[in-house]
């Protein structure tokens, strides 16, 4: 059983969900005030993230009842996967439920949730070329470049100097940017 601290508290389709945080170092929300906003039957969703493959992917855990206000046992799912749990639920489901709004807002972050991961999935995932992985490991190299810069003027320690020019030295040669440290001096 994990013991669960509260962390902070966030306001989801008009519910408040204690955040708390699992030995595991996770944070997890309680899943049945989510079931409620949506108007959907309790049982069939409790059963749905208890099965083994959503019970993975949701991180499902049952907190021993010290998430305060609740007094018993809870169905908790890892704050990180509760868009993938909201992914699950149908709006149609939700709609022939008879609650109106909460299908539309589904249908709009379904859509967005769509949207956001093929974008991704097209620029640095499966559907992105050769070229389009290496600019994005270009811009990542040229982040980490210009970290390493601030870094080096704000630090004092030689030892740290030394390692962090042997680092700006390797992301510049990455990059095909000349820097000579002697000439520098940073």
């Amino acid at each position: 059983m994990n013991k669960v601290v509260t962390k902070m508290e966030l306001e989801f389709a008009g519910v408040v969900l204690p955040v708390t945080q699992c030995e595991d170092g996770r944070d997890v929300v309680p899943l049945k005030p989510i079931v409620d906003a949506f108007g959907m039957d309790w049982k069939t969703q409790k059963a749905k993230v208890k099965s083994v493959a959503m019970s993975k992917r949701l991180g499902t855990c049952i907190s021993g009842g010290d998430i305060p206000p609740l007094k018993r046992q809870t169905t908790c799912i890892r704050l990180d996967r509760v868009v993938a749990f909201l992914n699950s639920i149908s709006p149609d489901s939700v709609r022939a439920g008879g609650n109106e709004d909460g299908a539309d807002f589904l249908e709009r972050k379904q859509a967005e949730w769509d949207d956001v991961l093929h974008e991704y999935e097209r620029t640095v995932g499966m559907f992105a070329d050769a070229h389009q992985r290496q600019q994005v490991d270009r811009r990542r190299s040229l982040a980490d470049y210009l970290a390493i810069s601030r870094e080096l003027r704000l630090t004092e320690d030689k030892e740290d100097r030394d390692e962090l020019k042997r680092l700006k030295a390797q992301e510049a040669a990455r990059l095909g940017i000349p820097y000579q440290m002697e000439l520098t001096g940073t």
